[in-house]
């Protein structure tokens, strides 16, 4: 026999491959390439979940600011409600009031000089006055001169403060207790009134939670910038009057203060012992004057007081309604944001259940080629994949 014919009959002839035997070879491959791509979007969606619930907690912790800043100008306003409940019922503080009222300050303190100067006329004529008596009121009587000086600048102050036309304005929105017209601000969308009436309810269904969670991220976000906008507006317009309304109010809280102290000169003098009749008469006269002064000057304190108290918890209470709807709009971000969180979460868990299902698929082709071909290599990939699926059995369930 030719050294052929031995190569030919010893040679082993190979039957060409089927398509199933193509398919089972490149199934392995292809369960391989798919567990991949299922493992890179369970990652994705676990990713985004990580996403979102961390921008919740940035949501949350805004909302969180906007409650507390609604809580303090809520306490606020009340407490200033409070105040203004405690002193008398307030008169009239327009800005003609006011300027009435301090011409009349002003002609009884010139009338409590007068009758000082009357005071001091009277002890030079008086002969019966002793030594430490015309001491003791020229003393007083110099002290009730500079308190007449201070509190007549004080009033100066406040007449120059009435003077000008926006103070005017300002007091006169003050005394009405009407807030300032602002820039009008785009109303909320009707799903938004509708979302924030229901959260005002706190009573929120599951269809309605999910409703409010599939809102536009946009609407909400157009909504807080108008807000914001309208939070900023609002305070460039009020803290002028305010900071005009408190400037008048702490002066005229010192020249109450001073005008107390012209009482208390007058009273301390009209206290003293062994005045003699005349002069006794004429600081009595002095004492009528001061108390007449003491009381326009007290009556002026309280009544601006009370009315810029109750102006400032109006403005407090604008202000917490603003911040009330702010919070609720951040809230609404927070639902959004857990909402697709737990979404991207369900879809990572589903995925990755895909992604064993297709290492199954890779582990059942991998041994069934083992069985066909009995290779080793096979078998080997085989018993790597079987004992990857039992470990990972293991601690899913037990860790």
């Amino acid at each position: 026999m030719s050294l052929l014919e031995k190569v030919q009959s010893t040679a082993e002839v190979k039957e060409p491959k089927t398509l199933f035997d193509k398919l089972m070879g490149v199934t392995p491959v292809f369960l391989t390439v798919l567990a991949t791509l299922l493992a890179g979007l369970s990652s994705s969606e676990m990713t985004q979940s990580q996403y979102h619930r961390s921008h919740a907690a940035q949501q949350q912790a805004k909302a969180g600011d906007q409650w507390s800043f609604f809580q303090a100008k809520r306490i606020r306003g009340t407490s200033l409600e409070l105040a203004a409940d405690l002193l008398p019922a307030a008169g009239d503080v327009a800005p003609e009031t006011l300027v009435r009222t301090l011409e009349r300050l002003r002609i009884a303190c010139e009338r409590v000089r007068k009758q000082r100067d009357a005071v001091r006329l009277r002890l030079e004529e008086e002969p019966n006055a002793d030594a430490y008596v015309r001491k003791t009121v020229e003393a007083l009587g110099a002290e009730l001169g500079k308190q007449l000086d201070h509190a007549l600048q004080l009033h100066a102050e406040l007449t120059k403060a009435l003077s000008s036309e926006d103070a005017q304005a300002a007091f006169s929105l003050v005394a009405s207790r009407t807030l300032p017209a602002a820039s009008p601000t785009p109303p909320l969308d009707a799903v938004l009134t509708e979302a924030l009436t229901l959260l005002a309810g706190r009573k929120i269904s599951e269809e309605a939670r999910e409703r409010i969670a599939r809102i536009a991220t946009e609407t909400v976000r157009q909504a807080l910038e108008d807000r914001e906008a309208e939070a900023a507006e609002f305070n460039r317009v009020v803290k002028p009057i305010v900071r005009r309304a408190e400037k008048f109010g702490e002066a005229a809280t010192a020249l109450a203060r001073s005008v107390q102290g012209l009482y208390r000169t007058a009273r301390t003098t009209a206290e003293l012992d062994n005045l003699p009749a005349g002069l006794a008469s004429a600081v009595a006269t002095c004492l009528a004057a001061a108390q007449s002064a003491r009381t326009l000057a007290d009556e002026l304190d309280r009544d601006w007081k009370a009315a810029r108290h109750e102006f400032v918890a109006k403005t407090y209470e604008h202000e917490s309604r603003i911040n009330q709807t702010l919070a609720w709009l951040y809230e609404i971000q927070v639902m959004h944001n857990d909402y697709y969180a737990d979404r991207h979460r369900s879809r990572s868990r589903l995925f990755f259940f895909g992604m064993l299902a297709s290492q199954a698929g890779v582990v059942a082709a991998s041994l069934s080629l083992a069985v066909r071909q009995r290779s080793v290599l096979w078998s080997a990939a085989t018993l790597a994949g079987l004992g990857a699926l039992i470990f990972s059995a293991y601690v899913y369930l037990y860790f």
